[in-house]
């Protein structure tokens, strides 16, 4: 079974990344300077803001129709 983890890097990982990458070094150079992904490093480009987290939080409370319950 394939396993994984999902991580959050941080803000100042990410800024750090991305002047590495403005003060000319390769993509390449940042994957194993820093030990993230390629992938993640494009996605960091191509985002609006790559600063700040794109994923929703969590919602609200559920609503729960009692009057259906019932049924």
């Amino acid at each position: 079974m394939l396993s994984f983890t999902i991580m959050a890097y941080s803000t100042d990982l990410r800024k750090r990344v991305l002047d590495f990458i403005d003060n000319g070094g390769s993509k390449a150079d940042a994957e194993r300077t820093f030990g993230i992904s390629r992938r993640t490093i494009y996605n960091w480009l191509e985002a609006e803001n790559p600063l700040t987290y794109d994923r929703p939080g969590p919602k609200g409370p559920r609503h729960i129709d009692y009057d259906a319950l019932k049924q």
